[in-house]
Protein backbone atom coordinates (compact mmCIF):
# COMPACT_ATOMS: atom_id res chain seq x y z
CA UNK A 1 0.00 0.00 0.00
CA UNK A 2 1.56 3.48 -1.13
CA UNK A 3 1.95 6.02 1.95
CA UNK A 4 -0.01 9.32 1.27
CA UNK A 5 2.37 12.25 1.53
CA UNK A 6 1.22 13.13 4.60
CA UNK A 7 1.70 10.31 6.11
CA UNK A 8 5.71 10.67 4.80
CA UNK A 9 5.73 14.21 6.45
CA UNK A 10 4.67 13.11 9.57
CA UNK A 11 6.79 9.95 9.78
CA UNK A 12 9.99 12.50 8.71
CA UNK A 13 8.65 14.89 11.40
CA UNK A 14 8.70 11.52 14.15
CA UNK A 15 12.19 10.86 12.87
CA UNK A 16 13.22 14.67 13.06
CA UNK A 17 12.48 15.00 16.77
CA UNK A 18 13.11 11.70 18.26
CA UNK A 19 16.76 12.58 17.17
CA UNK A 20 17.18 16.42 18.34
CA UNK A 21 15.45 15.35 21.43
CA UNK A 22 19.25 13.41 21.56
CA UNK A 23 20.77 16.71 21.11
CA UNK A 24 21.61 20.13 23.69
CA UNK A 25 21.42 22.36 19.96
CA UNK A 26 21.63 21.60 16.37
CA UNK A 27 21.14 23.47 13.24
CA UNK A 28 19.05 22.46 10.25
CA UNK A 29 21.84 21.09 7.94
CA UNK A 30 23.62 18.86 11.06
CA UNK A 31 20.14 16.96 11.02
CA UNK A 32 19.62 16.83 7.78
CA UNK A 33 23.21 15.02 7.33
CA UNK A 34 22.77 12.82 10.25
CA UNK A 35 19.20 11.64 8.98
CA UNK A 36 19.74 11.49 5.46
CA UNK A 37 16.78 13.70 4.45
CA UNK A 38 16.61 16.87 2.50
CA UNK A 39 17.35 21.06 3.88
CA UNK A 40 13.96 21.64 2.77
CA UNK A 41 12.57 18.51 4.67
CA UNK A 42 14.14 19.08 7.86
CA UNK A 43 13.58 22.48 7.81
CA UNK A 44 9.53 22.40 7.27
CA UNK A 45 10.05 19.70 9.96
CA UNK A 46 11.67 22.04 12.65
CA UNK A 47 9.47 24.62 11.30
CA UNK A 48 6.20 22.76 12.57
CA UNK A 49 7.72 21.88 16.02
CA UNK A 50 8.04 25.16 16.76
CA UNK A 51 4.99 25.98 15.89
CA UNK A 52 3.41 23.54 18.36
CA UNK A 53 6.30 24.74 21.68
CA UNK A 54 8.47 21.70 21.14
CA UNK A 55 11.70 23.49 19.33
CA UNK A 56 12.88 26.99 20.06
CA UNK A 57 16.26 28.94 18.37
CA UNK A 58 18.95 29.38 20.75
CA UNK A 59 21.07 31.57 18.55
CA UNK A 60 23.48 32.21 15.80
CA UNK A 61 26.20 30.11 14.68
CA UNK A 62 29.55 31.52 13.14
CA UNK A 63 29.33 31.66 9.38
CA UNK A 64 31.06 29.36 7.04
CA UNK A 65 30.43 31.29 4.18
CA UNK A 66 27.05 33.47 3.51
CA UNK A 67 24.22 33.86 5.81
CA UNK A 68 25.09 32.49 9.22
CA UNK A 69 22.39 29.61 10.44
CA UNK A 70 20.71 29.51 13.16
CA UNK A 71 21.07 26.88 15.59
CA UNK A 72 18.16 25.19 17.85
CA UNK A 73 17.31 23.55 20.88
CA UNK A 74 14.37 21.37 21.53
CA UNK A 75 12.10 21.92 24.33
CA UNK A 76 12.29 18.74 26.21
CA UNK A 77 10.33 20.08 29.17
CA UNK A 78 7.60 21.21 27.59
CA UNK A 79 5.74 18.49 28.33
CA UNK A 80 6.09 15.60 30.92
CA UNK A 81 4.72 12.46 32.44
CA UNK A 82 4.14 10.84 35.91
CA UNK A 83 5.75 7.39 37.03
CA UNK A 84 4.49 5.98 39.96
CA UNK A 85 5.85 2.27 40.60
CA UNK A 86 3.89 0.75 43.77
CA UNK A 87 5.67 -2.65 45.15
CA UNK A 88 4.94 -4.47 48.51
CA UNK A 89 6.39 -1.59 50.63
CA UNK A 90 7.09 0.94 48.92
CA UNK A 91 6.16 3.31 46.23
CA UNK A 92 8.62 4.90 43.86
CA UNK A 93 7.53 8.08 41.83
CA UNK A 94 9.08 9.80 38.90
CA UNK A 95 8.44 12.66 36.55
CA UNK A 96 10.20 12.73 33.68
CA UNK A 97 10.71 14.95 30.33
CA UNK A 98 10.38 13.82 27.07
CA UNK A 99 14.17 12.65 26.88
CA UNK A 100 13.49 10.53 29.59
CA UNK A 101 15.65 12.55 31.81
CA UNK A 102 14.57 12.67 35.31
CA UNK A 103 13.33 15.73 37.00
CA UNK A 104 11.94 14.41 39.99
CA UNK A 105 11.87 10.96 41.71
CA UNK A 106 11.23 10.06 45.66
CA UNK A 107 11.28 6.05 47.29
CA UNK A 108 8.62 6.14 49.94
CA UNK A 109 8.48 3.43 52.29
CA UNK A 110 4.09 3.24 52.41
CA UNK A 111 2.06 0.07 52.16
CA UNK A 112 -1.20 1.24 49.85
CA UNK A 113 -4.06 -0.56 50.57
CA UNK A 114 -7.68 -0.29 49.34
CA UNK A 115 -8.63 2.56 52.44
CA UNK A 116 -9.01 6.16 51.48
CA UNK A 117 -6.53 7.26 53.59
CA UNK A 118 -4.40 5.60 50.59
CA UNK A 119 -5.73 7.44 47.86
CA UNK A 120 -5.70 10.29 49.86
CA UNK A 121 -1.86 10.15 50.86
CA UNK A 122 -1.07 9.02 46.88
CA UNK A 123 -2.76 11.53 45.59
CA UNK A 124 -1.44 14.48 47.32
CA UNK A 125 2.09 13.01 46.88
CA UNK A 126 1.82 12.89 42.96
CA UNK A 127 -0.16 16.53 43.24
CA UNK A 128 3.62 17.67 45.09
CA UNK A 129 5.92 16.38 43.11
CA UNK A 130 3.82 18.04 40.19
CA UNK A 131 3.85 21.32 42.13
CA UNK A 132 7.17 21.18 42.94
CA UNK A 133 7.91 21.10 39.84
CA UNK A 134 5.80 23.97 38.93
CA UNK A 135 4.32 22.31 36.19
CA UNK A 136 1.09 23.23 34.78
CA UNK A 137 -1.33 20.16 34.13
CA UNK A 138 -1.90 21.19 30.46
CA UNK A 139 1.74 19.89 30.12
CA UNK A 140 1.65 16.86 31.80
CA UNK A 141 1.03 13.61 29.64
CA UNK A 142 -0.45 11.33 31.94
CA UNK A 143 0.34 9.20 34.78
CA UNK A 144 1.73 5.47 34.36
CA UNK A 145 1.23 3.07 37.34
CA UNK A 146 3.47 0.21 37.33
CA UNK A 147 2.63 -3.13 39.52
CA UNK A 148 3.50 -6.90 40.12
CA UNK A 149 0.74 -8.00 38.09
CA UNK A 150 -1.04 -9.08 34.34
CA UNK A 151 -2.62 -5.78 32.81
CA UNK A 152 -5.00 -6.26 29.71
CA UNK A 153 -3.70 -4.61 26.79
CA UNK A 154 -5.09 -1.54 27.24
CA UNK A 155 -3.70 -0.63 30.53
CA UNK A 156 -7.54 -0.24 32.43
CA UNK A 157 -7.79 -3.43 33.54
CA UNK A 158 -5.59 -6.10 36.45
CA UNK A 159 -6.13 -9.79 34.82
CA UNK A 160 -4.00 -11.07 37.98
CA UNK A 161 -1.82 -9.01 40.71
CA UNK A 162 0.75 -10.53 42.91
CA UNK A 163 -0.62 -12.22 45.88
CA UNK A 164 1.42 -9.70 48.66
CA UNK A 165 -0.30 -6.00 47.36
CA UNK A 166 -3.53 -5.31 48.77
CA UNK A 167 -4.41 -3.10 46.21
CA UNK A 168 -6.96 -4.33 43.38
CA UNK A 169 -8.88 -2.86 40.65
CA UNK A 170 -11.09 -1.02 42.81
CA UNK A 171 -8.54 0.88 43.81
CA UNK A 172 -7.55 2.16 40.57
CA UNK A 173 -11.25 2.79 39.82
CA UNK A 174 -11.57 5.19 42.67
CA UNK A 175 -7.98 6.56 41.68
CA UNK A 176 -9.07 7.64 38.39
CA UNK A 177 -13.00 9.16 39.74
CA UNK A 178 -10.25 11.73 41.64
CA UNK A 179 -7.90 12.85 38.76
CA UNK A 180 -8.40 14.12 35.23
CA UNK A 181 -4.89 13.06 34.20
CA UNK A 182 -4.85 10.10 31.54
CA UNK A 183 -3.48 7.25 33.65
CA UNK A 184 -2.12 3.72 32.55
CA UNK A 185 -1.60 0.38 34.37
CA UNK A 186 1.42 -1.36 33.05
CA UNK A 187 3.36 -4.73 34.37
CA UNK A 188 6.42 -4.17 36.50
CA UNK A 189 8.67 -5.69 34.62
CA UNK A 190 7.48 -4.61 31.08
CA UNK A 191 7.42 -0.81 32.28
CA UNK A 192 11.40 -1.74 33.06
CA UNK A 193 12.25 -3.12 29.40
CA UNK A 194 10.38 -0.31 28.21
CA UNK A 195 12.48 2.22 29.76
CA UNK A 196 15.95 -0.16 29.28
CA UNK A 197 14.72 0.11 25.44
CA UNK A 198 14.49 4.14 26.04
CA UNK A 199 18.22 4.13 26.95
CA UNK A 200 20.28 2.43 24.25
CA UNK A 201 19.82 1.20 20.74
CA UNK A 202 20.18 -2.58 21.71
CA UNK A 203 17.42 -4.43 19.24
CA UNK A 204 16.21 -8.00 20.79
CA UNK A 205 17.15 -8.74 24.08
CA UNK A 206 15.62 -10.58 27.36
CA UNK A 207 14.45 -8.40 30.05
CA UNK A 208 15.11 -10.53 33.58
CA UNK A 209 13.38 -8.48 36.06
CA UNK A 210 14.79 -9.82 39.58
CA UNK A 211 13.19 -7.85 42.30
CA UNK A 212 10.43 -8.68 44.92
CA UNK A 213 9.08 -10.86 42.33
CA UNK A 214 10.55 -12.20 39.80
CA UNK A 215 9.34 -11.71 35.78
CA UNK A 216 10.52 -10.63 32.38
CA UNK A 217 9.73 -8.73 29.14
CA UNK A 218 10.96 -10.22 25.21
CA UNK A 219 12.02 -7.12 23.13
CA UNK A 220 11.93 -8.64 19.33
CA UNK A 221 14.44 -6.95 16.42
CA UNK A 222 12.23 -3.88 16.44
CA UNK A 223 12.77 -3.20 19.99
CA UNK A 224 9.28 -3.84 20.81
CA UNK A 225 7.80 -5.75 23.69
CA UNK A 226 6.17 -8.56 22.83
CA UNK A 227 3.41 -9.42 25.74
CA UNK A 228 1.43 -12.42 24.28
CA UNK A 229 -1.93 -13.55 23.73
CA UNK A 230 -2.56 -13.83 26.89
CA UNK A 231 -0.73 -10.74 28.24
CA UNK A 232 1.42 -13.48 30.08
CA UNK A 233 4.85 -13.34 27.60
CA UNK A 234 7.99 -12.91 29.62
CA UNK A 235 6.29 -14.19 33.42
CA UNK A 236 9.84 -16.28 33.52
CA UNK A 237 9.07 -16.59 37.56
CA UNK A 238 6.67 -19.11 37.16
CA UNK A 239 9.13 -21.35 34.97
CA UNK A 240 9.95 -24.62 36.91
CA UNK A 241 13.78 -24.27 37.97
CA UNK A 242 13.33 -27.16 40.58
CA UNK A 243 10.41 -29.38 40.24
CA UNK A 244 8.49 -30.16 43.77
CA UNK A 245 10.61 -27.83 45.23
CA UNK A 246 9.66 -24.26 47.50
CA UNK A 247 5.58 -23.81 47.23
CA UNK A 248 5.00 -20.57 44.96
CA UNK A 249 2.19 -17.86 45.95
CA UNK A 250 0.65 -19.32 42.26
CA UNK A 251 -0.02 -22.89 44.14
CA UNK A 252 3.08 -24.57 42.27
CA UNK A 253 6.33 -25.74 43.64
CA UNK A 254 9.55 -24.89 42.42
CA UNK A 255 9.02 -21.95 40.25
CA UNK A 256 11.87 -19.60 39.52
CA UNK A 257 10.32 -16.75 41.59
CA UNK A 258 10.55 -18.66 45.00
CA UNK A 259 14.55 -18.52 44.09
CA UNK A 260 15.02 -15.66 42.68
CA UNK A 261 13.14 -13.26 43.92
CA UNK A 262 15.46 -10.34 45.80
CA UNK A 263 13.98 -10.30 49.25
CA UNK A 264 15.50 -13.56 49.75
CA UNK A 265 19.07 -11.44 50.34
CA UNK A 266 17.58 -8.19 51.44
CA UNK A 267 15.75 -9.65 54.19
CA UNK A 268 19.11 -10.75 56.11
CA UNK A 269 19.85 -6.65 55.81
CA UNK A 270 16.24 -5.84 57.27
CA UNK A 271 14.66 -5.35 53.96
CA UNK A 272 17.82 -3.04 52.86
CA UNK A 273 19.38 -4.57 49.56
CA UNK A 274 22.33 -2.40 49.71
CA UNK A 275 23.08 -3.11 52.98
CA UNK A 276 23.34 -6.99 51.80
CA UNK A 277 25.91 -6.36 48.84
CA UNK A 278 27.84 -4.08 51.53
CA UNK A 279 27.75 -7.50 53.67
CA UNK A 280 29.15 -9.65 51.16
CA UNK A 281 31.95 -7.50 50.10
CA UNK A 282 32.87 -7.55 53.47
CA UNK A 283 32.82 -11.41 53.37
CA UNK A 284 29.96 -11.73 56.18
CA UNK A 285 29.48 -15.59 56.12
CA UNK A 286 25.93 -15.58 56.27
CA UNK A 287 25.33 -13.33 53.75
CA UNK A 288 27.94 -15.13 51.45
CA UNK A 289 26.11 -18.10 51.48
CA UNK A 290 22.72 -17.05 50.70
CA UNK A 291 24.62 -15.22 47.59
CA UNK A 292 26.31 -18.22 46.83
CA UNK A 293 23.34 -20.12 46.62
CA UNK A 294 21.15 -17.63 44.48
CA UNK A 295 24.08 -17.64 41.94
CA UNK A 296 23.76 -21.08 41.22
CA UNK A 297 19.61 -20.73 41.05
CA UNK A 298 20.41 -17.85 38.84
CA UNK A 299 23.02 -19.46 36.47
CA UNK A 300 20.17 -21.98 35.88
CA UNK A 301 17.86 -19.61 35.28
CA UNK A 302 19.93 -17.84 32.97
CA UNK A 303 20.93 -21.29 31.01
CA UNK A 304 17.65 -21.82 30.30
CA UNK A 305 16.64 -18.20 28.84
CA UNK A 306 19.91 -18.43 26.56
CA UNK A 307 18.60 -22.35 25.47
CA UNK A 308 15.37 -20.38 24.45
CA UNK A 309 15.82 -17.25 23.00
CA UNK A 310 19.56 -17.56 22.16
CA UNK A 311 19.79 -13.37 22.70
CA UNK A 312 21.44 -11.04 25.30
CA UNK A 313 19.78 -11.40 28.75
CA UNK A 314 19.59 -7.89 30.85
CA UNK A 315 19.69 -8.47 34.46
CA UNK A 316 17.23 -5.57 35.97
CA UNK A 317 14.79 -4.96 38.80
CA UNK A 318 16.24 -4.17 41.91
CA UNK A 319 19.44 -6.26 41.51
CA UNK A 320 20.26 -4.45 38.37
CA UNK A 321 21.61 -1.55 40.28
CA UNK A 322 24.01 -4.43 42.06
CA UNK A 323 25.07 -7.01 39.75
CA UNK A 324 27.43 -5.15 37.39
CA UNK A 325 30.26 -6.25 39.18
CA UNK A 326 29.14 -10.05 39.96
CA UNK A 327 28.58 -10.59 36.01
CA UNK A 328 31.85 -12.30 34.76
CA UNK A 329 31.14 -15.24 37.84
CA UNK A 330 27.68 -15.84 36.60
CA UNK A 331 28.67 -16.16 33.17
CA UNK A 332 31.26 -18.42 34.46
CA UNK A 333 28.60 -20.63 35.85
CA UNK A 334 26.57 -20.29 32.94
CA UNK A 335 29.06 -21.33 31.01
CA UNK A 336 29.29 -24.31 33.19
CA UNK A 337 26.19 -25.57 31.95
CA UNK A 338 26.52 -24.58 28.37
CA UNK A 339 30.08 -24.17 27.03
CA UNK A 340 28.67 -23.23 23.58
CA UNK A 341 28.28 -19.67 24.95
CA UNK A 342 32.18 -19.38 26.17
CA UNK A 343 33.89 -16.47 24.41
CA UNK A 344 30.18 -14.24 23.76
CA UNK A 345 29.26 -11.63 26.07
CA UNK A 346 25.54 -12.87 26.73
CA UNK A 347 24.78 -11.32 29.97
CA UNK A 348 24.74 -7.33 30.92
CA UNK A 349 23.21 -5.39 33.59
CA UNK A 350 21.00 -2.62 32.32
CA UNK A 351 21.96 0.80 31.61
CA UNK A 352 18.91 1.92 33.26
CA UNK A 353 19.75 1.12 37.59
CA UNK A 354 17.33 3.20 39.31
CA UNK A 355 13.89 3.88 39.76
CA UNK A 356 13.55 1.69 35.75
CA UNK A 357 10.02 0.50 36.41
CA UNK A 358 8.40 3.91 37.27
CA UNK A 359 10.26 5.81 34.34
CA UNK A 360 9.31 2.72 32.08
CA UNK A 361 5.73 3.43 33.28
CA UNK A 362 6.18 7.07 32.44
CA UNK A 363 7.65 6.75 29.34
CA UNK A 364 4.86 4.40 27.74
CA UNK A 365 2.58 8.41 27.79
CA UNK A 366 5.92 9.90 26.40
CA UNK A 367 6.17 7.38 23.59
CA UNK A 368 2.37 7.62 22.59
CA UNK A 369 2.85 11.58 22.44
CA UNK A 370 5.97 11.65 20.15
CA UNK A 371 4.52 8.91 17.76
CA UNK A 372 1.09 10.98 17.50
CA UNK A 373 3.25 14.41 16.36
Amino acid sequence: MAISNMEVRRINRNNIFRHILKLNEFSKNEVAISLGLSLPTVTQGVEYLESIGLVEQAGVLPSVGGRRPMSYRCRKNAKVAMGVDITTNHVNIVVVNMALQVLYQHRYKEVLDESEASLEWLGKTMAAAMQSLNIPAEDILGIGFSIPAIVGEDGSVILAIHESMKISQRFFQKLREKTTLPFMMINDANSAAHAECSYHDRKSFVYFFLSNSVGGAYVDQEGKIQYGRLMRAGEFGHMTLHPGGKKCYCGRKGCLNEYCNTMLLSNLTGGNLEQFFVKVREKDAACLEVWETYLDDLSLACHNLLNIYDIPIVLGGYLGEYIGEYIPELERRVISYDSYIAGHSMLFAPRQKRMAAAIGAAGRFVEQFIAGI
